[in-house]
């Protein structure tokens, strides 16, 4: 090996050449730096087991498991995971509970509060253990793009792990924020936390898109919920706080959408509306149908940002929808027997139980709008509906249909659903949408 003399002007590239030589000799040299992240990870998952835990939700009276997901302790003595983890508990709290095991022995939990808008919670121990391990610390600072992230919790029930992955920035086009993380978070790991090489809480797991692709919920939405957790009322109320939080956010994706320009757009010989805001996904299809001839135009825009209030019950969900269909060959009679039954299948959007909503009521107009642009005008029958919801008070689903009356050959349907939202928002924005739909 070269001879390196102790000169300021020789000493950077002397190092150059000792680190090219250690390479071709040793090799493992390279592996080395390799295995930090390995002892990284291993340093973090050690550390913090002990404040990680499974999430239990238990039928109280078989004593039979339901649902599992994990949970991580937080300042103040709680345990964060997610709304949709507990979910049981907060609607059925009297035939549901919360377990988890501490140092070998099981405890039991109530819900405390909830986000569950970013499917969030926070539960408290019915009885505070003495020995309690530390818990986990906040980040304060947002990670890096590429930053190496790792997701604790227990996938599969397979017991807790911990899964290397990246931070890939907040997903693009969606209303509510959620972090894009490229490792494989798998069913039981909801709730868990994925933290920065400093063990910092950096964002708390929620989905899966499968392929290594996960989300996360930021963790300042966690900060926020614990600090208004310290301040709840005596005569606190759950379920008319989830309502309320549902209805701010629908409101301000209402807003969002009303101050948005609303441009029309062709589709067949009809004006309808086209994207409206980047957090809608939109789509289009066309057709002739086989057996009659006609042809049949389908768009639509609606938003990915679902908020789950249980399995059979989710909300949160807006949507637009326009079809149109001509056939010069049919008698108008026979055209519009088969526009009807066509129009007479169409239903909501979102999911809902019968427990969740009352029945909808609807009331039914004839209504004639003209485009400005041409001064035609547009007769269509509409149908304006709306459910309220049981649990969460002063929310209803709204559903819109409307189908036009005044062609012989062709017609046009529009439709939008709004789920989870004040009756205020509907309204406005049903006086803005009845006015978009227009003859060419």
């Amino acid at each position: 090996m070269p001879v390196c003399l102790p000169s300021l002007t020789t000493s950077l590239a002397c190092l150059v050449r000792r680190i090219f030589l250690l390479l071709l000799i040793c090799p493992c040299f390279a592996l080395a730096q390799g295995s930090d992240e390995s002892i990284s990870a291993d340093k973090i998952f050690s550390g913090l087991e002990n404040s990680l835990f499974q999430i239990r939700i238990m039928e109280k009276k078989s004593g039979s498991q339901v649902a599992l997901g994990s949970g991580f302790l937080v300042a103040g003595n709680r345990v964060a995971s997610n709304y949709h983890v507990v979910s049981f508990v907060v609607r059925e709290p009297d035939k549901y509970r919360v377990e988890i095991d501490l140092h070998d022995v099981k405890q039991h939990l109530s819900v405390l509060t909830v986000d569950v808008v970013n499917d969030l919670a926070l539960l408290t121990f019915d009885t505070v253990p003495a020995d309690l391990p530390a818990t986990f610390l906040l980040a304060d600072r947002v990670p890096k793009k590429g930053e190496v992230l790792y997701s604790l919790g227990n996938p599969h029930d397979l017991g807790m792990t911990i899964v290397v992955g990246n931070y890939n920035g907040l997903v693009d086009n969606k209303f509510l924020d959620r972090i894009h993380f490229s490792g494989a978070i798998n069913s039981g790991m909801s709730g868990g936390p994925t933290v920065n090489r400093r063990s910092q809480v950096v964002g708390i797991n929620v989905a899966s898109a499968g392929n290594q692709v996960g989300f996360l919920v930021p963790v300042a939405a966690l900060e926020r919920l614990l600090a208004r957790s310290d301040n709840l009322p005596a005569d606190y109320d759950l379920l008319l706080d989830m309502a309320g939080q549902i209805g701010n956010v629908t409101s301000a994706m209402t807003d969002a959408l009303l101050a948005a320009e609303w441009k029309r757009e062709e589709m067949g010989e009809a004006m309808i509306l086209g994207e409206v805001v980047s957090w809608f996904d939109c789509w289009g299809n066309s057709d002739i149908d086989k057996e009659t001839g006609a042809l049949e135009i389908a768009r639509g825009c609606n938003n990915a940002d679902n908020i789950f209030i249980s399995s059979r019950f989710n909300t949160g969900f807006f949507e637009y929808e326009f079809y149109y269909r001509e056939s010069s060959d049919w008698p108008p009679a026979a055209f519009y027997r088969e526009w009807r039954a066509s129009t007479a299948s169409a239903r909501p959007g979102n999911s809902a139980d019968k427990d969740d909503v009352e029945n909808y009521s609807c009331v039914d107009r004839i209504l004639e709008t003209r485009n400005p642009d041409n001064d035609k005008s547009l007769r269509r029958r509409v149908s304006y509906c709306v459910r309220p919801y049981k649990q969460l008070k002063g929310l209803y689903d709204v559903f819109f249909i409307g189908a036009s009356l005044d062609q012989k050959n062709r017609a046009v349907m529009d439709h939008f659903t709004m789920a989870g939202v004040t009756q205020a928002a509907a309204e406005r924005f049903l006086e803005r949408f009845v006015e978009v739909l227009a003859w060419r």
